[in-house]
């Protein structure tokens, strides 16, 4: 399997160490999360109505930050603000959305809102789950999808894997996203608060 995505937020052309926070796992109820999930990443196409043309960046404002919190912690970690962008861009749509949101669901034994070995481990013993997550998803692809270095892979960084997996997105599309993101990440936490976009507001 590819390996090159997790590789991208530790060699960006920011030297810094970056100091990443673990988000809260958030215990979900079936599908019913899943379409939440869903809808808030479909409403990030053109939610303060900036048009990406060509290669313009929109603002990320204190709406956007709200709307590319996908499981509602209060935070944009690197993987959910690259969902965002890539929606923004039209490289998503939301079929695939749907597809691969279910899938990791499916692998989410534990429903914790996250991936880690003992989820593959149980996967990997259920025959029904192992027939319905085409390509398999193996502790090798947990490594490599593990985007913000936690240990842990959420639904965000897994449907980055798997765009990439589909060639829906490239190195050059994340690299792209990921400095962006290093950018806004003034605090260098990892992850996106309202006091980062106020800052960045400020700096520019």
């Amino acid at each position: 399997m590819d390996q090159d995505l997790n590789q991208t937020s530790r060699t960006s052309s920011s030297p810094r160490k970056r100091r990443l926070r673990r988000s809260r796992s958030v215990p979900r109820g079936g599908d019913s999360v899943s379409n939440d999930q869903n809808i808030k990443i479909n409403a990030a196409a053109d939610i303060n109505g900036d048009e990406v043309v060509g290669s313009a960046v929109p603002l990320f404002t204190k709406i956007d930050l709200e709307v590319a919190d996908i499981n509602g912690d209060g935070v944009v970690g690197a993987a959910e603000f690259m969902v965002y962008r890539l929606k923004q861009m039209n490289k998503i749509d939301q079929e695939d959305i749907i597809k691969i949101t279910k899938e990791f669901e499916r692998l989410d034994v534990d429903e914790s809102g996250t991936l880690t070995d003992s989820d593959i481990d149980l996967a990997q013993t259920n025959s029904h789950i192992q027939s319905s997550v085409i390509p398999r998803f193996t502790k090798i692809d947990l490594e490599a999808a593990d985007l913000e270095g936690e240990g842990v892979v959420g639904v965000a960084e897994f449907l980055v894997y798997r765009l990439k997996e589909m060639d829906k997105i490239d190195q050059e599309d994340i690299i792209g996203i990921m400095e962006e993101f290093e950018k806004l990440d003034l605090d260098e936490s990892g992850t996106l608060t309202t006091s980062d976009i106020v800052l960045a507001h400020q700096n520019t």
